[in-house]
């Protein structure tokens, strides 16, 4: 899958059936023809497609707020 993202920030699987790509995007060291190089910087993309990813539940807690 091609993107036209340069910096990648992160990305993870979400939605019901876990087929949405959420990928975020960076804008830190870009250079001076950033808008064409990276035209979505500091953005949140959402794309659909036919592969599931895998939920992931975390060993680790973080303590209540309550």
């Amino acid at each position: 899958m091609r993107i036209p993202i340069q910096r990648l920030s992160k990305r993870a699987f979400g939605g019901a059936d876990l087929k949405i790509i959420y990928i975020t995007s960076i804008s830190d060291g870009l250079v001076e023809d950033a808008p064409r190089a990276q035209p979505f910087p500091r953005h949140l993309l959402a794309i659909s497609n036919d592969i599931q990813g895998l939920l992931f539940r975390s060993a680790y807690s973080f303590p209540s707020s309550e």
